[in-house]
């Protein structure tokens, strides 16, 4: 019963936290676009313009769909884009067509750091040659394969409209394949994108370095190196913001699109992550005793979830095994810990139907706040939702083995490095002389996507149905012998036989015996007996027969001998031979068998 109290129990933690995150952003994000000016510049109460006038853009080995995005987000007309190309291999990529694109080569390992720190310094001396205000520009951040939303420019104008709002996150949709490309939407543009609309009620909401949005006057506060290596996510750029007194807000109407990773790639960004906590938690920055702890308890409290979820995956697992090899519980004299030990394993489930009750808990615990976050953002997908919900559990086992690595790591003085890496196949030949491609062809109807989902839930619903019925067919049958788990059922097998088989009984025969005295003489007769013997009969069966003993005489038609003593109660059962009298005219008998006359 451990299975279904944990379940319990975590449907009744996830159903409250769920409800109450999406009530509180959900409030924080219509206050927030209630809040925005619709049109016309903010005019801050010095006098001077708070709206930025350039927007740059530093694009990491960019693709052809980000270049093109990118050539669209520069045709809203409400400030000037601009942006520095970043590419590790100058021989597959060409040179910009626009005059607002410039291209910066750096090499092929080079850290994430220093690649932005040099496209910043590229981006403060343009600044400086042209006369433009550091205030009034914003750089934003595109990674790889990244796609902006074609009001970039204007959802960022008016984010920064607040003079005081020094930097500004953006909302990111993760794209991808596959259940696991579900989960990581789930677990960064859903939870995390709420819990940062949280933390902007109070300016204090988290960069990463995807979608991340400053005012190039604050990063020049930061000195030549505002992002530093071996840090965390946003290499220690928004802590460093929010100790200038910097307000650091979540803006779900920036809006990004970033392809989804594959779970090693998941792993080693959480082991680089965890690391950058850690080295920053050891660092004199945090100052205070209170900053340390807060820290410290957020460090620690990261892997639970995975915990949790790879203990109910082990659980479970010993649960079926234990029902299928029918094995008993421990004995009553068993150690203490072992006791525990068997219930902390859900090894106390007494059936399959108890079995598979506990886990429609727990996946009512994963699928149900799929509900909450439909109502509360409309923009999602319920699909898609419930994929990521189911799928979760995978991204959260990583973060244990993570954190496991970072600790390791920490131990070993091993350095943290995120290499920009080696340009994809689909970020190559971003020039003017790019061969052509073969055309791909674009739904744009919509008609094939819902055919394929049609088929693909079809043949989910007919898979969850047969498994069901199966299950109910299990659950409904005897899995224990008679005798209860454990108790061997008594067969009475059959003794070895000690003695020899009895022999074959001789046929009587209706010849008349003639019987004789024998002598010393010779004897004549014009006929001759012939001798019979009689052979032992040995008893029928070997266990004494269950009927009483009658009194009445047995008549046979043999001559009866001597009566033999029997045997005593206390004797062993074994068989006793009976003889009948020798015959006179026996041989043995010293006769010669002759007739008399």
């Amino acid at each position: 019963m451990t299975l279904i109290v944990a379940g319990v129990a975590c449907l009744a933690v996830v159903s409250v936290w769920h409800v109450g995150l999406a009530v509180l952003s959900a409030r924080e994000a219509s206050r927030r676009m209630a809040d925005v000016p619709a049109s016309g510049h903010v005019q801050p109460s010095d006098g001077s313009s708070a709206a930025p006038s350039v927007l740059w853009l530093v694009l990491i080995n960019p693709t052809p769909a980000t270049l093109t995005a990118v050539r669209t987000v520069g045709l809203r007309l409400r400030c000037r884009t601009r942006a520095v190309v970043v590419v590790s291999d100058l021989s597959q990529h060409g040179r910009p067509e626009q005059a607002d694109m410039h291209r910066l080569v750096v090499p092929p390992r080079l850290d994430r750091a220093e690649v932005l720190n040099r496209a910043y310094r590229l981006i403060r001396a343009r600044c400086r040659d042209d006369g433009e205000d550091p205030a009034r520009t914003v750089v934003g951040i595109i990674d790889a394969g990244t796609l902006p939303d074609e009001a970039l420019a204007v959802e960022v104008w008016r984010a920064f409209h607040d003079p005081r709002v020094g930097a500004v996150q953006a909302r990111v949709r993760i794209v991808g394949a596959g259940g696991f490309g579900a989960a990581l939407h789930y677990e960064h543009g859903v939870l995390a994108d709420a819990v940062n609309l949280v933390r902007s009620r109070r300016g204090t909401a988290r960069l990463g370095v995807n979608g991340a949005f400053v005012r190039l006057s604050e990063l020049s506060r930061l000195g030549p190196r505002p992002w530093r290596p071996e840090a965390a996510e946003d290499y220690t750029l928004g802590f460093r913001l929010r100790r200038l007194g910097v307000l650091i807000r979540h803006d779900p109407g920036v809006r990004v699109v970033a392809p989804g990773a594959n779970q090693p790639t998941a792993v080693r960004h959480y082991t680089r992550a965890v690391q950058g906590w850690l080295r920053q938690w050891a660092s004199p920055m945090l100052g205070t005793r209170r900053d340390r702890l807060a820290w410290a308890v957020h460090i620690a409290a990261w892997p639970v979830p995975g915990l949790v979820a790879t203990w109910a995956v082990a659980a479970f697992a010993a649960a079926a095994w234990r029902l299928l090899m029918a094995l008993p519980g421990p004995p009553a004299d068993a150690p203490r810990w072992s006791a525990l030990l068997w219930t902390a394993l859900g090894m106390d489930t007494p059936s399959w139907l108890v079995l598979l009750q506990a886990a429609g808990l727990w996946v009512s615990a994963a699928v149900a706040p799929t509900v909450v976050w439909w109502v509360a953002r409309r923009d999602l997908a319920v699909g898609r939702l419930v994929r990521g919900a189911l799928s979760r559990p995978l991204l959260l086992v990583a973060r244990p083995v993570a954190f496991g690595l970072a600790l390791l790591r920490s131990l070993l003085r091993l350095r943290t490095r995120d290499p920009v890496g080696e340009p994809t196949e689909s970020s190559r030949s971003t020039g003017p002389n790019t061969p052509g491609r073969r055309p791909v062809f674009v739904d744009t109807t919509g008609r094939r996507r819902r055919r394929l989902w049609t088929v693909a839930y079809g043949s989910g619903l007919a898979g969850l149905a047969y498994v069901m019925v199966f299950g109910l067919a299990l659950a409904g049958g005897q899995i224990t012998p008679p005798g209860g788990v454990g108790d061997r059922p008594q067969i009475d097998y059959p003794l070895p036989t000690l003695t020899p088989p009895a022999a074959p009984q001789p046929t009587p025969t209706d010849e008349p015996i003639v019987a004789g005295s024998g002598g010393v003489g010779g004897s004549s007769g014009t006929s001759s007996a012939r001798p019979t013997t009689t052979s032992p009969t040995p008893s029928r069966s070997r266990e004494p027969s269950s009927e009483p003993p009658s009194d009445e005489p047995i008549v046979t038609d043999e001559p009866s001998g001597p009566a033999e003593p029997s045997p005593s109660p206390s004797s062993s059962p074994s068989e006793t031979e009976s003889t009948s009298p020798s015959d006179p005219a026996d041989p043995g008998d010293g006769g010669d068998g002759a007739d008399i006359p």
